[in-house]
């Protein structure tokens, strides 16, 4: 158990230290996570104490102490972080069948045998050498969250029993316990993962195409509830979905039109918006963490199997510290976006925003998902199956905030596309013989999506200790384009230099090709596809990616926040 009596004679005054443990000496914590969450919630811990005068002393204590407390508990990030530098791709994540060392993995996105794991497989980083296809880059984290569909905890959890470290136990060492903390051993037998043989080389793309036949089935939503035991998984799964999605829209709403308000999506500012704030009031939920998650979990407890909830990804499981509890958390509440289906009246996923992240939570957690890709892949926000049926055009838009931030256009179709990722590359083929304009980010991670890369890859090292070493890359930094370096003393070496496949990144490409040819060093270019590429590969007719002056503003929103949103239409 902690040692509470040092946490509170190290950072509080010995006043407040006296006061505090009058009353609380003797409580049992595990662990400082639990602590910080037990400090959060000070009228809860506080309720018991008669005394008034010591109750307000505890009010200022309580936050003091939890803001302390925060800074010495090892982060999200720093424990993935810690966890990255101990992987060993090549020894650890035998699915992607290795061909040689660190050469010829099976990649996750394209199923060729052209997987690299950069650093000899150290450090977690994975990609893709497929010449102008295929583009996938990321790391472990990333490939067991996105492909293998983990939450982040889960996913952390992984690598840590991947690389053989006891998380309870690391966490531990950093903390003062009762027993003195003596000799605590994080290091553990790491987890073996057999080499997954289902995965093929060379997989074909299998376009979806619409089947305009099949309609729009209409279900009785309450007769699928009631016959839930008889339905198929993907059926299942969409009722618990569709029910979370129904609770959301009759909460109370405030919060979620506050929200969009805050960021000028409102009639009252942008008149023209009208039609897109109706659809935010008729189509998009809300649910507070105070009231409605509780609430909500309650109904679903009482509607669907506990087993088939913590399989869904709705709820932790029972050996959570807060058993069968949401699966995701907000200090305030999220925004539900649905993943409507084309062929039923049933919701194949949700994209839940979080409308204010915790001190403890990474920007990774800004917009959750609720789906189960293995047997109900959603379509994006916006997508119906009459404007594809019908000669309408679409908009792609880097979310639904940026979507609902332009005025409709007549026989256009708008959609949220929610990140690199938010659009599998079969549903592509949905769009086949359409035109489409994608309204991405401004920036240079925006225009990399929509357009693609272009790379120049420098690999040999430089010393600095050489006038004409040294020359080149204070060239190279002249050009104030971002250019990352790695340092070993007097040794540099530049990394991969990347740049939006577009006018500028062009035209700055160029610029290092001058560079790098004039000075000798050898180089090699590399493309990487954009969605651009991907959707004329798919039969797209015709494909632009939307261009303006960032003066107006870096993203569409912020165009909107800056008053010149009727520039862009």
């Amino acid at each position: 158990m902690l040692n509470l009596k040092y946490y509170a004679n190290t950072y509080l005054s010995d006043k407040e230290s006296e006061i505090f443990l009058k009353y609380f000496a003797k409580t049992k914590i595990k662990n400082l996570e639990t602590f910080v969450f037990m400090l959060n919630k000070v009228e809860q811990n506080i309720a018991w104490i008669n005394n008034e005068e010591d109750k307000n002393k505890l009010r200022i204590i309580f936050p003091r102490l939890e803001a302390s407390l925060k800074d010495i508990t090892p982060s999200f990030n720093k424990l993935l972080e810690f966890l990255l530098e101990k992987v060993d791709t090549v020894e650890m994540f035998t699915e992607f069948n290795w061909k040689k060392d660190n050469h010829g993995g099976i990649c996750p996105n394209c199923g060729e045998r052209e997987l690299f794991a950069t650093n000899h497989g150290k450090g977690g980083f994975i990609k893709c050498n497929r010449a102008n296809n295929c583009g996938y880059v990321g790391n472990v984290f990333g490939y067991l969250t996105k492909t293998k569909g983990m939450s982040t905890k889960d996913a952390l959890n992984e690598i840590s029993n991947r690389v053989g470290i006891d998380l309870d136990a690391y966490k531990k060492s950093f903390e003062v316990h009762c027993d003195g903390n003596s000799q605590i051993n994080y290091n553990t037998k790491p987890k073996i993962v057999k080499i997954d043989r289902t995965i093929v080389a060379n997989k074909e793309i299998a376009y979806e195409k619409l089947e305009p036949s099949k309609g729009v089935k209409e279900y009785n939503f309450y007769e699928l509830i009631n016959s839930y035991n008889d339905l198929t998984e993907k059926d299942k799964f969409c009722v618990v979905v569709s029910s979370i999605y129904h609770y959301s829209l009759k909460t109370n709403q405030n919060a979620k039109n506050n929200y969009y308000v805050g960021r000028n999506i409102s009639g009252k500012y942008e008149p023209m918006l009208k039609s897109k704030i109706i659809k935010i009031v008729k189509q998009i939920g809300y649910l507070s963490m105070s009231n409605d998650v509780p609430n909500l979990i309650s109904y679903l407890t009482s509607k669907f199997p506990l087993a088939d909830l913590v399989k869904f990804g709705i709820l932790n499981d029972a050996n959570h510290k807060v058993p069968y509890s949401f699966k995701h958390f907000s200090e305030e509440g999220f925004i539900v976006i649905p993943n409507f289906d084309l062929y039923s009246n049933l919701i194949l996923g949700l994209k839940l925003r979080n409308t204010k992240l915790a001190e403890w939570q990474n920007s990774s957690m800004k917009e959750p998902e609720l789906s189960y890709g293995r047997i109900a892949s959603p379509y994006p926000y916006g997508l119906n199956i009459d404007a594809l049926k019908e000669n309408y055009d679409f908009r792609f838009f880097e979310g639904q905030i940026d979507m609902f931030s332009i005025p409709e256009k007549d026989n256009v179709c708008d959609l949220a596309i929610p990140g690199v990722y938010g659009l599998k590359q079969e549903q592509l083929g949905l769009f086949k013989g359409k035109k489409i304009e994608l309204w991405y980010d401004q920036d240079d991670a925006g225009q990399k999506v929509a357009n693609g890369s272009l790379i120049i890859r420098i690999e040999q090292s430089f010393d600095l200790t050489s006038l004409k070493d040294k020359g080149f890359i204070e060239e190279l930094k002249r050009t104030k384009y971002s250019i990352n370096f790695e340092f070993n003393e007097n040794i540099i070496k530049v990394k991969d230099i990347e740049f939006p496949k577009n006018r500028n990144g062009l035209e700055k490409f160029r610029m290092i090709e001058v560079i790098t040819k004039r000075r000798n060093i050898p180089y090699q270019t590399r493309q990487i596809k954009g969605l651009k590429d991907k959707l004329i590969e798919a039969g797209v007719l015709e494909v632009t990616v939307k261009q303006w002056d960032t003066k107006l503003g870096s993203d569409v929103n912020d165009v909107l926040k800056r008053g010149n949103i009727r520039y862009l239409i």
